[in-house]
């Protein structure tokens, strides 16, 4: 076992060489506390980060987390996280470029047993967004802020509870073809 690792203002450089003229994601400052760890991974361990995302976005998770089973409750807070340099994730499938988009969430995930099973209960509001075709070179889609308000999400069986749904500033460029 051990009793606590903790890491004080570090950072994270992130990076993705497969995407052209994207900007990285800076982590600076990071701030990563765990207490009583235990390495089978049985145990929950109690974990506190904090951490800014390109001198603008915030993140506080606070919480538990074991690993044999996967078990953790969470309260997470992302406060207008840039997800631009996250785009090449999508792999291949995406055609269109992700110029600017950053989310924001407050709430808990807990999740664990056998299958898994996740629930999510929080606001979640996804600002700034906007996706770019570089062949037509228009804009496709984007928005100023949607937010799903009281949303509930549970894996195991399916369900998603949302209060209310809110878009502001919507455009979208569709091309009908015979």
């Amino acid at each position: 076992q051990i009793k606590q690792i903790r890491l004080k203002t570090a950072a994270i450089h992130y990076e993705d060489l497969t995407l052209t003229k994207t900007a990285p994601m800076i982590v600076d400052p990071l701030d990563l506390t765990i207490n009583h760890i235990d390495l089978s991974g049985a145990k929950p361990l109690n974990l506190l980060l904090q951490a800014q995302v390109n001198q603008r976005g915030k993140i506080k998770v606070d919480g538990s987390l074991a690993w044999s089973p996967l078990a953790t409750e969470l309260e997470l807070n992302l406060d207008s996280v840039d997800i631009v340099s996250l785009q090449g994730w999508a792999g291949d499938k995406l055609a269109a470029l992700l110029t600017s988009g950053d989310i924001s969430f407050v709430g808990k995930i807990k999740a664990g047993g056998e299958p898994l099973k996740m629930q999510v209960n929080g606001l979640s509001r996804l600002a700034n967004f906007n996706v770019f075709d570089p062949n037509s070179a228009q804009d496709l889609l984007r928005w100023k802020k949607l937010e799903l308000s009281d949303l509930n999400f549970v894996n195991e069986p399916l369900r998603v509870d949302i209060k209310t749904v809110s878009l502001n500033d919507f455009f979208a460029r569709m091309a009908i073809l015979p």
